[in-house]
């Protein structure tokens, strides 16, 4: 369950809406990492052709997730995916497998690796049909992974997805990385639909066309953070008891969960301006206990940093963090922000976010008693609507629209 919604019009009015996300994710044909260490020695017999990508933040997979020698089996299938190859051997590895099993886990982790680490990659599908020699050598082993369409047309829907990623890079290039984070984030939420269609598992559906799924979000999220130098990764699990995708970033030296797709409104707004409005930032930087409440991490992830910072966490850095629930703390903040308005007749939007998870409930109970009635008795208005939202991740977003 992603969050309830309770609305109150004209503090006459109570009611409870349940909302569900779900999301749709391709399965590819991939076996799960063991823990076990690879008995394999690979070896590279030519550094020169195939480099290393050891050093490369776009490569999050390779360098936290693999072994040592799928590592080396990564840096071949990545060199030759970016260049649109549809056969790829490893001629320039030497070595054996000690088994058949072993060489069909080896090469899944690292096909699948390189898919998730690099979005621009979208023309192959993730799957792949492989050849090897009955003695399990390296290289004699070639795979073929299967395509979605051809590299020509895929470097032509790059040209126009980097058309977008570069104007939206050009806008943010004198902002820190935290705010680079949340431009991104609510440029997503702001200009996409969540519907499944042809190309709604890539970035493409999300930048382009803007409809897409939640895999569409996390990868636009990762190229776009990737180009900026940021080191993200993309990730990938259950939420609400269903397949989905986000992401992790690195801002200021600590990493931090982030979940565009639910960002995003449940109630898509046709409106440009208007949809700004219900962005949701209770899932923009938060740490592993927090995502933990209602996403399960896929095993295959489970080497990634534990994030245990707040330091980033938007409602840290801007909004609200309160340490604890009480009445008094919630109506300064209530009667601080009415205060601070610009113009009472134009919705306001007041975000919070409670250390302890649970304490969102007491805000529940309170703003459901209709206390806020009372809070807002020094405005001179003809008619007074509110509704709020809460999620299970400890936030509160209430909405006030006065009629003066």
């Amino acid at each position: 369950m992603k969050k309830f919604l309770k609305s109150i019009v004209l503090v006459l009015v109570s009611v409870i809406v349940i909302l569900q996300t779900g999301c749709f994710i391709k399965k590819h044909n991939t076996i799960e990492k063991s823990d076990k260490t690879q008995s394999a020695q690979i070896e590279n017999k030519d550094n020169k052709t195939i480099p290393s990508y050891k050093d490369d933040i776009t490569c999050f997979s390779r360098n936290y997730l693999l072994s040592r020698e799928e590592q080396k089996l990564y840096d071949v299938i990545n060199y030759s995916m970016i260049n649109g190859e549809t056969s790829i051997a490893f001629s320039s590895l030497s070595g054996k497998f000690d088994s058949r099993d072993e060489m069909k886990e080896m090469l899944s982790n690292a096909v699948y690796s390189v898919i998730r680490d690099h979005p621009q990659l979208f023309m192959y599908s993730g799957a792949y049909t492989y050849e090897f020699a009955s003695d399990l050598s390296i290289s004699s082993v070639v795979i073929s992974p299967k395509t979605e369409m051809d590299f020509e047309t895929a470097q032509k829907m790059q040209k126009e997805i980097d058309e977008v990623a570069d104007k939206i890079i050009l806008e943010i290039k004198d902002m820190d990385d935290y705010n680079k984070s949340k431009y991104i984030y609510t440029y997503i939420a702001q200009n996409t639909m969540y519907n499944n269609a042809d190309n709604a598992h890539d970035m493409y559906g999300c930048l382009v066309e803007g409809i897409s799924v939640c895999e569409g979000y996390a990868k636009a999220y990762s190229y776009i953070m990737q180009k900026c130098g940021i080191p993200v990764a993309y990730i990938s699990g259950v939420a609400d008891g269903e397949l989905h995708a986000w992401n992790i970033v690195k801002i200021d030296g600590k990493w931090y969960h982030v979940d565009c797709t639910w960002g995003d409104p449940v109630i898509e707004i046709e409106d440009p301006s208007e949809r700004q409005l219900y962005v949701d930032y209770a899932y923009l930087h938060l740490t592993t206990d927090n995502i933990k409440i209602n996403h399960i991490i896929d095993d295959f992830y489970l080497n990634i940093p534990v994030c245990d910072s707040i330091e980033a966490n938007y409602h840290v850095k801007e909004g609200v963090y309160l340490e604890s629930y009480t009445e008094k703390s919630l109506i300064n903040v209530i009667k601080n922000k009415i205060n601070d308005a610009a113009n009472l007749t134009e919705k306001m939007t007041i975000s919070i976010k409670y250390a302890t998870p649970g304490d969102v409930e007491k805000a529940n109970a309170w703003l459901e008693s209709g206390k806020i009635k009372e809070t807002v008795n020094n405005v001179q208005y003809r008619t007074f609507s509110y509704s709020w939202s809460f999620s299970d991740v400890g936030t509160v977003i209430i909405e006030l629209l006065f009629k003066i």
